[in-house]
């Protein structure tokens, strides 16, 4: 997602039961069109946690910055280089919330697994005009493009697991 449409997310945005967030701007233009992002069963989970646990209403923001409050660009870019700097990442490496966007993409291209059409889908460079419709016209995309997150989700669950060291 771009870092507009994160910062504007809401409960209400996160549809439980279709595992995916519906992004709707309010205005369609090539940079704000509606979404939809499907979401690996583990980000599923920590977003239902996340809500239950502040007891988030569906118009509530649906993600808060470091410091408790909702998150608006700079926080975003803050939290990022802190996850850059946590990382080493510095220089070429470091990476911009924009960068993690590209950065999925590459990754499910590179794959192999998800058509390019459906890559194009979720990044939100395609026509998109009936909601019903393109549900309906789009569900093979989301089930592939979930499916491949899951697991991107799991393979990073067990590399993040494997370097945790042993306690005794």
């Amino acid at each position: 997602m771009r870092n507009q449409a994160l910062t504007m997310l809401k409960v209400k945005d996160v549809l439980l039961d279709r595992q995916m967030i519906h992004y709707d701007a309010g205005l369609i233009n090539s940079k704000h069109r509606i979404q939809f992002f499907p979401l690996p069963p583990k980000l599923l989970e920590l977003i239902q946690l996340h809500i239950d646990h502040h007891k988030l209403q569906p118009e509530d923001v649906l993600l808060y910055g470091l410091k408790g409050i909702p998150l608006h660009n700079k926080q975003l870019n803050r939290i990022t280089n802190k996850i850059c700097e946590g990382l080493g990442w510095k220089g070429e490496d470091k990476v911009t919330p924009h960068g993690f966007r590209t950065s999925i993409a590459t990754i499910l291209d590179e794959r192999g697994n998800v058509s390019l059409d459906s890559i194009k889908f979720l990044l939100g460079h395609s026509n998109q005009e009936n909601i019903q419709y393109y549900l309906r016209r789009d569900q093979r995309k989301i089930n592939a493009l979930r499916k491949e997150m899951t697991k991107i989700e799991e393979e990073l669950d067990t590399s993040l697991h494997n370097d945790l060291p042993v306690s005794n």
